[in-house]
């Protein structure tokens, strides 16, 4: 995958440099589930660098990557969780007024969690469909 990626990539660049056209990009369609997905869950370990790597893909939305570094996929805890799930964990207050009004935005209200041996985060969508890292002090 990463091979077709820089082929994309020096195609792109081939392209614009034989024609001085830019290359049209094709979007991914977005995703017609009606529930949060998780894909290609992998744990990785490259040059002394490991974590865990997946898909997150929300309703009506494309799959976008989340990485949790230094620390593997199966030392994880790893949910989708509701606000109300967040509120009982104790973990609502001490998310910030933006992230609480993106969670309050997602379609079914609720969100990718991650929490590893020192850290957890978790990953809305922001009012431009991007997914982004919230992390949770604790």
């Amino acid at each position: 995958m990463k091979k077709l990626a820089k082929l994309g990539i020096l195609a792109t660049v081939l392209f614009f440099s034989l024609t001085g056209k830019a290359q049209q990009t094709i979007d991914p369609e977005p995703s017609t589930a009606s529930t949060e997905l998780l894909s290609e869950i992998e744990s990785y370990d490259s040059h002394g660098a490991f974590g865990c790597a997946m898909n997150v893909i929300y309703p009506g939305q494309v799959a976008q990557l989340v990485a949790w570094t230094n620390e593997s996929c199966k030392k994880l805890t790893i949910a989708f969780l509701s606000l109300s799930d967040l509120k009982k964990m104790g973990k609502l207050p001490k998310l910030s007024e933006e992230a609480q009004d993106d969670l309050l935005r997602m379609k079914n209200g609720r969100v990718l969690y991650i929490e590893g041996e020192v850290a957890s985060a978790i990953y809305p969508i922001n009012v431009f469909g991007r997914v982004y890292t919230v992390w949770i002090a604790d």
